[in-house]
Formats: C-alpha cells, structure tokens, sequence
C-alpha cells in the first residue's frame, strides 16, 4: 500500500508566513555579532530598586532641605506683642500708659529689648529719651520717677546665666571673685550683692566669641558702688531668678 504526501495549499502557505511576520521580537533583544566573538545578546537596563541606598539619601536630603526651609520660613514670619507710642512724649515728660497701644511685629532677637506691655511702665517713670509718636517703647527709654529709690545697671554676666532671664524678672546678683594677689579676703570667693534686683533688657551673648551677655537690672541706690566695684575687678557675675518674686521697689 502506498501512502501520498499532501502537498500544503496556498493558503496554509499565506497563513504561516503571516505568524511569522507578527511573531514578537525577542525580548531580550537581537544577537549582537562581535567580530571574531561569539553572539553577545544586549542586556537589558533594570529599573532601580525600591531599597536603593542612593534613592533612599536623595530622598532624605530633599526631605531635610523642606524642612530645613519651613523653619527658616517660620522663624521670619514669627511676632511679637510690643508697645508703640500713640503721641510723642518728650525727654524728662512723665510716660503715661496709655499714651500707647499693643502692635504685633517682627523683632527677631531684639524683641527684649522693648516693653510688650503697660506692666513695665512703672508709676511716675519718666521718659530717658525723646520718644516719636509710632516709635517703639524701648526699655532703656523708661526711666526711673524722682521718688524712686532704685538705680539701672547694665551687668555683665557669662551667656549661659542670662537664659531663660526676661524683663521684669526678679534676681539675685552673686559676684564669684576669683583669689588674686592682694585682693582682700571681702571680695574673695561667691558672696551676693543684690538680694533683690528687677530686670529691665537683657541682651544675649555669645559663648562661641566669648561675648559676655548684658543684663540691665534696677538695684537699690545703696547697693550701686558694690555692684560697680565687683564689675571694675572684672568678676564672675550672676542673675539668679527668684522664683515668685515681685516687682522690687
């Protein structure tokens, strides 16, 4: 018995050639011929992965540049509630409290430099300086009435002591004299000078250019030249705060 081979139709023939003509590439791509070389295949980029060491720092880095700015942003746009004169007052002129309303502004570090309310206006002070109708309510332009008692001193004391201090706090002043040849036994060692002694400014220092902070405080009359003595010896000076003391004088 003889068996015939079925020669393929046209049309099976059309039909094969068309699966080969929409047959995919090769994902991985052609064979790259290299002279002398065997096929090389091309290899195929990866994207990078989710725990790459490098993503993860690029994205700290833009997330500690936004912060970095908001607190920038933040600290620039910050206020504070302070005193400006509603009338001009003259130099010597009794400082009345309501020559002068609350206003909020952007003072930065100098903001303890100026009265944020009528408290710090004690009763009969009078102006130190010629004060601008708009302007400012500095501290140092309020002076003292003539029946006070007490007197302003600007006193040098180490950064660190001065934070935290405020006007219209109430301290004690310590000089810490340090033993030097021919001082007197008096003025050796920690002793207090003012016992209590009111806040007017304080203005900050810097321990990095060893700048020592201000504190200006108003001391009784007769404890003015034991005050001046200890900061003419260049001593070690101290504020320290008396928790729930009220105004001196």
């Amino acid at each position: 018995m003889s068996i015939f081979s079925r020669r393929p139709s046209a049309a099976q023939n059309r039909d094969s050639e068309g699966a080969e003509q929409n047959r995919s590439p090769d994902p991985v791509g052609p064979a790259v011929l290299a002279p002398g070389r065997a096929p090389v295949r091309a290899m195929r980029l990866r994207r990078p992965r989710a725990r790459d060491p490098r993503l993860l720092t690029g994205i700290a880095l833009v997330l500690i540049s936004v912060l970095a700015g908001a607190g920038i942003l933040t600290a620039a746009t910050s206020t504070t509630t302070v005193l400006v004169a509603t009338t001009d007052i003259a130099e010597g002129q009794k400082i009345d409290p309501s020559a002068f309303q609350q206003v909020e502004v952007s003072l930065g570090d100098s903001s303890s430099s100026y009265a944020v309310s009528a408290d710090q206006i004690p009763a009969g002070a009078l102006a130190a300086t010629r004060i601008e109708q708009g302007e400012l309510l500095p501290v140092s332009a309020i002076g003292q009435s003539e029946e006070s008692t007490l007197r302003p001193i600007a006193v040098p004391i180490e950064p660190d002591a001065a934070a935290g201090l405020q006007s219209g706090d109430v301290v004690e002043v310590w000089t810490a004299a340090s033993a030097k040849e021919g001082a007197e036994a008096s003025t050796k060692g920690a002793h207090m000078l003012v016992d209590r002694a009111q806040v007017r400014s304080v203005s900050s220092g810097s321990s990095l250019s060893m700048q020592k902070a201000t504190v200006e405080v108003l001391v009784p009359a007769d404890s003015v030249a034991e005050v001046l003595e200890a900061i003419d010896r260049d001593d070690s000076m101290f504020a320290i705060e008396v928790l729930g003391g009220t105004e001196v004088g």
